[in-house]
C-alpha cells in the first residue's frame, strides 16, 4: 500500500463522517421543524431522506475502517 494514500485516506474518512452526522443531525432537526412548526408532510420526507443518506454514509465509512484495521491487524501479523 502506498504510504502517501495511507496517510491522507483517514483523515478524509473521519471528514466524511463528521459530515455524515451533521446530515443526520440536519435531517433529524428538518423533519422536527416540517412536524411541529410547518406541518408540511414533503419537507419531513425531504428531512427523512437526508438522515437516511447520512446515516448510510457514516455506517459505510465506519465499515471501511473497520475492515482497513483488519487488513492492517492480518499484515502485522504476517510479518511476526
Amino acid at each position: 500500500m502506498n504510504s502517501k494514500k495511507a496517510n491522507v485516506s483517514p483523515n478524509i474518512r473521519k471528514m466524511v463522517k463528521w459530515i455524515a452526522v451533521g446530515d443526520v443531525l440536519f435531517g433529524i432537526a428538518v423533519m422536527l421543524t416540517a412536524h411541529y412548526l410547518l406541518k408540511n408532510e414533503l419537507v419531513q420526507w425531504f428531512g427523512l431522506a437526508v438522515t437516511l443518506i447520512g446515516g448510510l454514509l457514516f455506517l459505510t465509512m465506519r465499515l471501511l475502517e473497520k475492515r482497513q484495521t483488519r487488513i492492517i491487524n492480518s499484515q502485522d501479523r504476517s510479518e511476526s
